[in-house]
């Protein structure tokens, strides 16, 4: 989630600029985690680094303490960040481990720490990949990660015995997956192997198909759903259109890079005759994601605002999401406001609290209403009062306003 911080270039006086900043950027900051965010393993570390060799995936491993504040905010903020959620899950075996009881007992003597929290990327084997020390916030930890994936590139012990002319199922399950872990392209790898037509059950061919699935511009992706039957059955319906929806995805970025309305059409077919349930809102976004990128701003609200009266209008977190985001990337676009504006009282009419008035009153300083945005600061402090929640950001906020 990215700070909302008002634009304060028409005040004269920098020091009450640079005092008001730090108020908002504090308070603003809190402003985050939408979804469940890091999903963390049950089991034993032990059975994480079985996992993990058998899956050939990073472990991650968040080594804190009870008594540490840092860890506590992280844990509260970035781990519950949607986007944190949804790639951490994808990548890595996550982990929390408490390094002052439990197995942090044991873990501790074979991966001392000296401060909390210790961040750290460990192999299958126990190896350690990457490790930084510190909490971190959204961007910084993605970042972080991503180095740590880019470190555990393992394709090139694959390719070296691909090139030796081995063609063994588990070594191309292996090489196919190391290469889209990297992000490296593996269609050529892939299409390669299956034309060589190689001896392989069909439930292999199934578990082939949907891990070599990126795009859904490509002969795999047909195949894969020609497999679909297979792969329901291993895998679960679920993970399928999970799959499905994967690959559109990745088309549609296709699109954006070309600027091709074709390849976004394609993407879009694709998802309706094989995940038809996630259609209404695939058609949408994807049109809102192509505008997005290719810079078409107008098209680009258009469509927002069919997306907040049709596909997400009874979805408050959504809803407030939706209002951040358009308030962070067009903070001078009166329309995008407007849209943000609606989209935020939309979500507060469906669930109120001190934090979703806390963003309608940062929009309202976008829009340059103060006075409306203090009303809603107060609100918001009512309702933190009542709820007995923290208050003391609430108040940098109406004390901001009240001096501005």
């Amino acid at each position: 989630m990215r700070v909302l911080i008002p634009d304060l270039s028409h005040n004269n006086n920098m020091e009450r600029i640079v005092r008001s900043i730090a108020i908002l950027s504090f308070i603003l900051g809190s402003l985050c985690g939408y979804s469940q965010g890091i999903e963390f393993y049950k089991g034993t570390y032990q059975e994480a680094f079985k996992q993990a060799e058998e899956e050939g995936k990073l472990i991650f491993v968040d080594a804190y303490a009870e008594w540490c504040g840092p860890c506590k905010r992280m844990a509260a903020t970035t781990f519950k960040d949607a986007e944190v959620g949804d790639f951490f899950n994808k990548q890595f075996i996550n982990l929390k481990i408490d390094m002052e009881k439990g197995q942090g007992l044991t873990f501790r003597d074979e991966y001392p720490v000296s401060a909390f929290p210790t961040l750290l990327f460990i192999d299958g084997s126990g190896k350690i990949v990457h490790k930084a020390v510190g909490a971190k916030k959204t961007p910084d930890f993605i970042q972080l990660a991503k180095l740590a994936l880019r470190k555990f590139d393992n394709s090139d012990k694959y390719a070296k015995l691909y090139e030796e002319g081995n063609r063994e199922f588990d070594l191309m399950m292996k090489y196919v997956q190391a290469l889209n872990r990297a992000e490296k392209p593996s269609l050529k790898i892939s299409n390669e192997y299956l034309r060589s037509k190689p001896a392989i059950s069909e439930q292999q061919m199934a578990e082939f198909l949907y891990v070599a699935t990126t795009h859904a511009d490509s002969r795999i992706f047909d195949m894969m759903v020609d497999h679909k039957s297979q792969i329901i059955k291993m895998k679960g319906e679920a993970a399928l259109v999970e799959k499905v929806e994967e690959a559109c995805c990745k088309t549609v970025e296709k699109a954006i890079e070309f600027e091709s309305p074709e390849l976004l059409s394609a993407a879009k077919e694709k998802l309706k005759k094989n995940a038809k349930a996630k259609y209404k809102s695939f058609d949408v976004k994807s049109d809102m994601d192509y505008y997005l990128g290719t810079g078409d701003i107008d098209n680009y609200l258009k469509k927002s605002k069919e997306y907040v009266s049709k596909i997400i209008k009874k979805d408050p977190v959504e809803l407030k999401k939706m209002a951040i985001d358009l308030t962070t990337e067009f903070k001078d676009n009166p329309a995008a406001l407007s849209l943000a504006g609606q989209s935020i009282q939309k979500s507060i009419k469906l669930e109120d609290s001190a934090e979703s008035r806390m963003t309608y009153a940062t929009i309202l300083i976008h829009s340059d209403q103060k006075s409306e945005a203090l009303k809603q600061a107060n609100q918001a402090l009512e309702i933190a009062k009542d709820k007995g929640e923290p208050v003391k950001k609430i108040q940098g906020m109406i004390q901001y306003l009240q001096s501005s």
